[in-house]
């Protein structure tokens, strides 16, 4: 081919610019689509296939009951904005309200010193991931009354402000344990930790916030 044929070399090197520019892009919108969702995106409600009803950002497809929350994200705002936005206090104000209008039997047979149910969660463990990741946190949960606990919630705060909620029994006999977990829709994700070992698993360590009632 003739020399005043041949395609000028700028312009050679900006078609070449051009295939690496969009094939670079299709690999970032392919890798986009599989990530795990932010924590800037909406919260929702559903059932799972027991019964349970958990909060997350991505409602699996056969989720049952789905509901957008008015909520901003679950992560980096107190435990208590976060709860009351998820309607966890409503909720018990509004068990506390049919407790103290309607007679119950929760308590019959027992003595008159019997002790309400009071929750009790132990040391959460941690699962971590090759980069540092949390990939699931579980958490044991005692009731040592005499009495059932019931209408239960239980949530993660992690040190830097992350709240996850968890998913487990709605009620813990007397004398009885249950075991609660982040749902897997929620993992994996980061916490970021000051420090000079920011990995440290005792570092990363969530509070346990509980909430529940006498059954």
């Amino acid at each position: 081919m003739s020399s005043w044929m041949r395609r000028p070399s700028f312009l050679a090197d900006s078609s070449q610019a051009l295939r690496t520019f969009f094939y670079c892009s299709g690999i970032v919108f392919a890798l986009g689509s599989s990530l795990p969702l932010a924590h800037g995106d909406n919260a929702f409600s559903w059932v799972d296939k027991n019964g349970r009803t958990v909060y997350g950002s991505t409602p699996p497809k056969a989720a049952a009951g789905v509901k957008k929350l008015n909520t901003k994200p679950l992560s980096r705002y107190s435990s208590d904005k976060v709860l009351k936005r998820l309607g966890w206090d409503e909720r018990e104000k509004e068990a506390a309200a049919e407790r103290s209008s309607s007679p119950s039997d929760a308590g019959a047979g027992l003595p008159i010193d019997a002790a309400p149910a009071k929750l009790e969660p132990g040391e959460p463990n941690l699962t971590f991931g090759q980069a540092g990741e949390i990939l699931g946190c579980r958490v044991t949960v005692t009731n040592p009354g005499a009495i059932p606990a019931a209408e239960i919630s239980i949530a993660f705060e992690f040190p830097d402000g992350t709240l996850v909620p968890a998913v487990g029994p709605s009620t813990i006999a007397a004398n009885s344990a249950a075991d609660y977990v982040i749902p897997d829709e929620l993992v994996p994700f980061f916490v970021k930790v000051k420090g000079e070992n920011p990995l440290d698993p005792a570092q990363q360590r969530p509070k346990v916030i509980v909430h529940g009632a006498a059954g």
